[in-house]
């Protein structure tokens, strides 16, 4: 695990929490303290005090130095003596940025109740609680180290079928949560009940996201290249999907939202990073270096301001959410003028060469070519689909919209969560 100062760009401090790779790392919503789950099966509750690590304010000072007073020789109305003559103290050592184990503080280690991998945790945003997943979907409670209820989906004795790729609770209907895992599937829980949805998908999910001021919009990160915006109110009916976010060439891995509800980032497989608007189907910015591999996870910053992206090339990277956004301070008359070119955009940015220019980006050439190599099999699938439905019987090749196209359709369970309970109180 590692620390990082995003103002100076530094490593703080380094630390050796698991055996082998880690796969998840939440903050408590105290933020005294974080969970992280890796390869060794374990979850670890973690605290740092502020009295273990070596801080500027907890370095040692140096006694202040008396008064300088010059030898009786120079002891002159004409006689100056410079800051340079004053003695000078040896410069502070350095802070060290790798810690011995024995400065991490282990409040609590909870051993996977399967002991299977892990690999991902998401935290209640109130309570004691956290749920993990894996090959199941445990419920824990912080002052506990068994996990009080499992939740198992699995019904065919194959692990694979059963393993969960991500979990993340809704934070602001805290009681509900929602999974993706390995058969396509997106289920909703409920930890007050045991009333749950499960929606089969045609293509894998990797990664969910709650709106944070809509509960009930979930927008799911897929294999298919696109992100899915759904409705939980409506997920037995056939409007589900609200929207489609389209633009990734490959598969999209992660995603974030805004803290305002009304934006969230995407990573992909094709080296790239999406800005999304929540009623749009285009994103409105792309980021993209020629260093950077595949992303692999996002992070959008509580003050607005910032997205973090981690890649397969061993590297954070820090975003502008807004790419022409001054991060200084601004007079008034430079705000005015912002504004007023603003104002000007969201006026006239209906025209069409207004719309052309606004929306272009550059694009790395590999992401160039794959779209034009995926409209070219869009078009031909259209022409092949038309040219069924030409030489059909009436009714026979029906029209599909194309919200309806990645969804099998929906199991609805309300009687009872297959699994056992780990706790019967």
């Amino acid at each position: 695990l590692k620390l990082w100062n995003i103002t100076n760009k530094k490593c703080e401090w380094t630390i050796q929490a698991h055996n082998g790779q880690i796969w998840s790392v939440e903050a408590a919503p105290d933020g005294a303290s974080f969970f992280s789950v890796g390869n060794d099966k374990t979850i670890k509750r973690c605290q740092m005090h502020r009295d273990v690590f070596v801080s500027h304010s907890a370095r040692p000072r140096t006694p202040p130095l008396p008064p300088f007073r010059p030898p009786p020789s120079q002891m002159h109305r004409d006689v100056f003596v410079s800051d340079s003559a004053r003695p000078r103290t040896p410069p502070l050592p350095s802070l060290p940025t790798v810690l011995p184990p024995a400065t991490l503080s282990y409040l609590a280690a909870f051993e996977s109740a399967i002991s299977s991998i892990i690999t991902g945790i998401t935290h209640h945003r109130h309570k004691n609680e956290f749920i993990t997943c894996g090959e199941r979907v445990l419920l824990w409670d912080s002052s506990t180290k068994a996990p009080k209820f499992s939740y198992d989906w699995s019904t065919s004795g194959d692990r694979n079928d059963a393993s969960v790729v991500s979990v993340k609770f809704n934070p602001v209907e805290t009681d509900l949560f929602a999974s993706s895992d390995h058969a396509n599937n997106i289920v909703l829980y409920d930890t007050r009940a045991k009333e749950v949805k499960k929606l089969k998908m045609t293509m894998r999910v990797n990664a969910l996201a709650w709106n944070p001021m809509e509960a009930f919009i979930l927008t799911a990160a897929s294999e298919d290249y696109n992100l899915y915006s759904f409705d939980i109110r409506n997920m037995n009916k056939d409007n589900r999907v609200i929207n489609i976010h389209e633009g990734h060439t490959s598969a999209v891995i992660d995603l974030d939202y805004a803290p305002t509800g009304r934006e969230f980032c995407s990573g992909s497989y094709d080296r790239s990073l999406r800005i999304f608007r929540t009623d749009q189907g285009k994103s409105r910015d792309v980021y993209h270096t020629k260093r950077m591999f595949k992303v692999n996870c996002v992070l959008w910053s509580g003050d607005n301001k910032y997205i973090l992206s981690g890649s397969s090339d061993h590297n954070v990277r820090v975003w502008k959410a807004v790419s022409h956004e001054k991060m200084g301070i601004m007079k008034s008359r430079e705000r005015a003028s912002v504004n007023y070119a603003e104002e000007l955009k969201r006026k006239y940015g209906h025209f069409p060469e207004m719309r052309r220019i606004l929306r272009h980006r550059h694009l790395p050439k590999h992401i160039y070519h794959a779209r034009q190599e995926h409209r070219i099999m869009k078009d031909s699938l259209a022409r092949k689909e038309d040219n069924r439905r030409r030489h059909s019987k009436r009714g026979a090749v029906p029209r599909v919209p194309a919200r309806q196209k990645p969804v099998v359709g929906l199991q609805d369970d309300e009687t009872s969560m297959p699994g056992p309970s780990f706790n019967d109180d």
